[in-house]
């Protein structure tokens, strides 16, 4: 147990990890655990490089500036403080929660470790649900701060304490522009809490979001199938918890495999999507086509809402 939690309760973790994206190399993994008007109690960190003499200069530099070295039994002697660390908080944050725990699951996997089971809620979803602006929504942490005049001169991006503390600062920069509490926002702006099981791209958020809470289906509730474009433009945002709530509250199951559906989905511009061309083998026994095809205005009709995109007002304070 982390050493400050003893005797305090703390609310949020704010966490940040830095890596070799090409060999998945931990490099440091660092955090900021606050209590739930985001002051800061303390700042746990762990650093998995190996000082070498002879450093190969294929291998990159820490957030720290120093050389390290894939020794798996560093990573194997730290990441029990580290998985200590992510699971004593009432909630988890990262800026690009996806991306975090994605490397996590990688590490755990090229070092032949059971996997933990670690959720965090994304920063920057958050920020895209409550914002007009796209430039906001292109913007890195750093930027998305300097569009709210916070001084992060005593920060430097990418050293994974500071990355989680600049996350800290947007987050809590939110949450007062909003007025409320981030369990008040992960509610009205339908924000999904990812965890290391079923954590990835496209269709595997829908996983995330229906494993956190929404009762599972049975085999034989209806299904529907999405083209890729679609798929790929709804869990870019909100609309994609959304969306598969409003599918699970009409009993409403989705499948990847076309031929199982009772519905396809398709885009505007979706004709040279691969799951379109599934389609055509979509037979019954008198070679009927089993699987209907529908627009995204039929979906919503079919879902009884008046767009894929959640009904809430975001606010011009974001711009």
């Amino acid at each position: 147990m982390i050493k400050s939690l003893m005797n305090t309760q703390a609310s949020y973790l704010f966490f940040d990890l830095e890596a070799d994206p090409a060999t998945l190399t931990p490099a440091s993994f660092g955090s900021v655990l606050t209590n739930d008007n985001f002051d800061i109690i303390e700042r746990p960190s762990v650093g998995f490089y190996q000082k070498k003499k002879n450093y190969n200069k294929s291998l990159i530099k820490t957030v720290t500036g120093k050389k390290f070295g894939s020794d798996p039994t560093i990573f194997k002697e730290k990441e029990k403080y580290m998985y200590d660390i992510l699971t004593q908080a009432d909630m988890n944050f990262a800026f690009h929660a996806q991306c975090d725990l994605i490397t996590i699951q990688r590490m755990y996997k090229k070092y032949n470790l059971q996997m933990p089971l670690i959720s965090s809620y994304c920063v920057k979803e958050i920020h895209d649900a409550v914002s007009y602006s796209e430039g906001v929504k292109n913007g890195t942490l750093f930027e998305r701060l300097k569009r709210f005049d916070i001084d992060t001169s005593h920060l430097r991006p990418h050293f994974s304490v500071d990355d989680a503390e600049a996350t800290r600062l947007l987050l809590d920069e939110i949450c007062y522009r909003l007025e409320l509490w981030p369990e008040e926002i992960i509610e009205k702006y339908f924000v999904c809490n990812y965890n290391t099981m079923d954590v990835g791209h496209g269709i595997s958020r829908l996983d995330t979001y229906v494993n956190n809470g929404l009762a599972k289906l049975s085999d034989t509730a209806p299904k529907i199938s999405i083209s890729h474009p679609l798929q790929s433009s709804l869990s870019k945002t909100n609309a994609w918890p959304f969306f598969v709530k409003n599918l699970r509250d009409k009993g409403i199951n989705l499948t990847r495999d076309v031929e199982q559906a009772t519905y396809f989905v398709s885009g505007d511009n979706d004709d040279t999507c691969k799951r379109e061309f599934h389609l055509d083998n979509v037979k019954d026994k008198n070679k009927q086509q089993t699987t209907q095809k529908i627009n995204t205005q039929q979906l919503c009709s079919l879902l009884d809402i008046e767009s894929l995109e959640p009904p809430v007002e975001r606010t011009i304070a974001f711009n």
